[in-house]
C-alpha cells in the first residue's frame, strides 16, 4: 500500500515538472509573435522574411526529431534535457545582440536543433509512461500550462519590449526558459516510469501491433489531418500583427493574444477531461470545429470585443496541434506506437507550421492585411474535421495497420 501511495504521489510530482517544463518550451514559443513588429521596424526587415527563420529552423527540427528516439536510447534523458535547455537559453540571449536577419537565421538554427531534444514529444512520452488511466486529463493539465504560461508571460514580455526594447525582451525569455526548466532537470529520480522501462507499460494489443506495418491510406489521412492542424495553429503568432493591420492598438493586440492563449489552455483542459469520459473522437469533433468560426470573426471583426472573441476561439486551433493531435495519435495507433508515429509525422507537421507562419507574414507584407490567408484557413478548418471523421471511420473498420494477408501479398 505504501509503495502504491508513493508511486501515485510521484506521478503528480512528475506531472508538475512536466507542466513547468511545457511552460518553458511551448509556453515561450507562443509569445514569439510579440517580437515581429518591433524587430522588423527597427532593423528594416520584411515580416515575411523574418518569419522565414522558422522555415530554416523547421528543417533542422524535422531532421533532428527523426533521430530523437535513437538519441534517447543512448543518452541520459536528464543530460539531454539539461544540455538542450542551456543551449536554448543562450540562443535567446544571442538573439538580443542581432543586428540583421542573417544573425536571427543562424541563431534559430542552433536553437531549433537544441529544442528538438526537449519538445512536447519528450514530455508526452514521460506522461504516457506514468498515466495509463486518465491519460487525457494528465496530458491536458500539462499542455494547458503552456497556455497559462503564455497568457501570463505575454503582457509581461510585451511590457518589457515596450519599455526596455525587444533586446531585453529576448533576455527575459531566456531567463524564463531556464527557471521553468529547473524542476525537471533537478528532479532526483528517473523521469520515465520503471514499469515502462521493464517493458510492462503497454497493453497486449499494443504489444501485438508494435512491429505491424501501418496502413498506407490511413497514414495519409492522418498526415493530412495533422498538416491542417499545425497550419491553423500558425496564425497564433500573427494575432497581434492582425490587430495592428486592422487599426487596433498594440494593447488590443496583446490582449487578443492573451485571449488566444487562455482559449488554448481552456480547450486543452476540456479536451483532456471530457476525452477521458466521452472519448477522444466525440470531444474533438466539437473543439476542432471552433477555429472555423474564429476565422469568420477575424474577417468581419469591427470591435475589440469581436477580436477578443476571435482570439479566444482560435485557441482551439492551438489545442488541435498541441494536445488533440497527440491524443488522437495515441487513441488510433496505441501507446506503444505513439512515439514512433509522432516522430515520423513531424516530417510533415513542423514544415507546415513554419510555412504558413511565413506565408501569413508575406500576405500582410504584400496586401496590408491577412484576409487571403484567413480564407485559406477557413478551408483548412473544414478539411481538418473531415479528416478526423475519416480517420476514425478507418479505425472502426480495422484499417489502421496492414493485415497479415496484405503483408504476405506485398
Amino acid at each position: 500500500m505504501t509503495k502504491l501511495k508513493n508511486k501515485i504521489t510521484e506521478k503528480w510530482l512528475i506531472l508538475i515538472c512536466c507542466c513547468l517544463f511545457t511552460g518553458a518550451t511551448t509556453g515561450t514559443n507562443t509569445i514569439t509573435g510579440l517580437f515581429y513588429n518591433p524587430v522588423c521596424r527597427e532593423l528594416g526587415i520584411l515580416k515575411g522574411t523574418f518569419n522565414l527563420q522558422s522555415l530554416i529552423g523547421t528543417a533542422v527540427t524535422t531532421t533532428t526529431l527523426m533521430i530523437l528516439p535513437k538519441v534517447m536510447k543512448k543518452v541520459s534523458l536528464k543530460r539531454m534535457l539539461s544540455m538542450a535547455v542551456i543551449t536554448v537559453s543562450i540562443c535567446y540571449v544571442l538573439d538580443s545582440f542581432n543586428t540583421g536577419v542573417a544573425g536571427f537565421f543562424a541563431v534559430n538554427m542552433v536553437r531549433s536543433f537544441a529544442s528538438s531534444f526537449y519538445n512536447s514529444l519528450v514530455t508526452f512520452l514521460i506522461i504516457n509512461s506514468w498515466f495509463k488511466e486518465n491519460n487525457g486529463t494528465a496530458s491536458a493539465l500539462m499542455m494547458c500550462f503552456s497556455g497559462a504560461a503564455g497568457a501570463i508571460l505575454s503582457p509581461i514580455i510585451s511590457g518589457i519590449i515596450s519599455n526596455q526594447g525587444w533586446r531585453n525582451g529576448y533576455r527575459a525569455v531566456a531567463a524564463t526558459v531556464l527557471i521553468f526548466s529547473l524542476p525537471m532537470i533537478l528532479y532526483p529520480r528517473n523521469l520515465i516510469a520503471a514499469d515502462t522501462e521493464e517493458g510492462n507499460g503497454d497493453d497486449s494489443s499494443d504489444e501485438m501491433l508494435i512491429n505491424a506495418p501501418r496502413n498506407g491510406v490511413t497514414y495519409v489521412v492522418l498526415v493530412i489531418f495533422l498538416v491542417t492542424c499545425y497550419s491553423l495553429a500558425a496564425f497564433m503568432s500573427h494575432v497581434s500583427g492582425y490587430c495592428e493591420a486592422e487599426g487596433f492598438s498594440a494593447e488590443v493586440g496583446a490582449v487578443a493574444l492573451s485571449c488566444n492563449l487562455v482559449g488554448n489552455m481552456l480547450f486543452k483542459l476540456i479536451d483532456g477531461l471530457l476525452g477521458d469520459r466521452f472519448g477522444v473522437r466525440k470531444v474533438n469533433r466539437i473543439i476542432l470545429a471552433l477555429p472555423f468560426f474564429s476565422y469568420i470573426l477575424f474577417l468581419t471583426a469591427k470591435s475589440s470585443a469581436a477580436v477578443y472573441l476571435a482570439g479566444f476561439l482560435s485557441g482551439a486551433a492551438n489545442c488541435g496541434a498541441g494536445l488533440a493531435a497527440n491524443l488522437i495519435i495515441r487513441d488510433v495507433y496505441g501507446n506503444a506506437r505513439f512515439g514512433e508515429v509522432r516522430s515520423a509525422t513531424s516530417l510533415f507537421t513542423q514544415p507546415a507550421y513554419a510555412l504558413f507562419t511565413a506565408l501569413a507574414g508575406y500576405t500582410y507584407d504584400f496586401t496590408g492585411n491577412y484576409d487571403l490567408m484567413l480564407f485559406v484557413f477557413l478551408a483548412f478548418a473544414v478539411i481538418q474535421v473531415l479528416m478526423l471523421e475519416l480517420l476514425y471511420i478507418r479505425k472502426g473498420k480495422g484499417l489502421v495497420y496492414r493485415t497479415a494477408e496484405e503483408r504476405s501479398g506485398a
